[in-house]
């Protein structure tokens, strides 16, 4: 392995390290590859779940879909419980058992007609959702298409090679 020189800048050392990591996982992954390599092995990776642009897509498809249930709870049923507990001196007068004031509530709250509001947002959420379920396929077909491009690029350059 080669020695890192110190530089003098920790975070160009710590790049160097993560570069360094990062080209050892490809070449322990380039090693797994069948040889000849054929197009069909090579595509194979597209929708591999270690690609972080499919793994970042992946988490907001799952963001948009909470955001959508979210809003489509706001028109739900809500109910809030709010109680106090209190004892108070009670007068000469009064019975001693009656020192008890405290209160409890019960509140119900469900709105009844909210003019269609519910329906967009339900219909917005499932769009957002639909979207990004058709960039994530646009990011698939993207890479199928730059990894088949990069395939041919070899092949057409290893022919220039045979030919001269």
């Amino acid at each position: 392995m080669t020695k890192m020189q110190n530089s003098g800048h920790p975070h160009l050392n710590a790049i160097k390290a993560i570069s360094m990591t990062l080209f050892v996982g490809f070449a322990a992954e380039a090693a797994q590859l069948p040889q000849p390599l054929t197009l069909e092995a090579a595509l194979q990776y597209v929708r591999s779940d270690q690609h972080f642009e499919l793994q970042a897509s992946r988490y907001r498809i799952q963001q948009v879909e909470a955001e959508a249930e979210n809003a489509t709870s706001g028109n739900d049923l809500e109910v809030n419980v709010a109680g106090r507990l209190r004892q108070v001196g009670v007068s000469e007068a009064g019975d001693e058992d009656e020192d008890n004031d405290s209160k409890i509530s019960l509140f119900v709250r469900k709105p009844l007609y909210d003019f269609g509001k519910s329906d967009t947002v339900d219909e917005l959420g499932q769009l957002n959702a639909d979207l990004e379920r058709l960039q994530q396929l646009s990011l698939i077909e993207q890479r199928e298409l730059s990894i088949a491009q990069k395939f041919f690029d070899v092949l057409n350059a290893d022919n220039e090679y045979l030919r001269h």
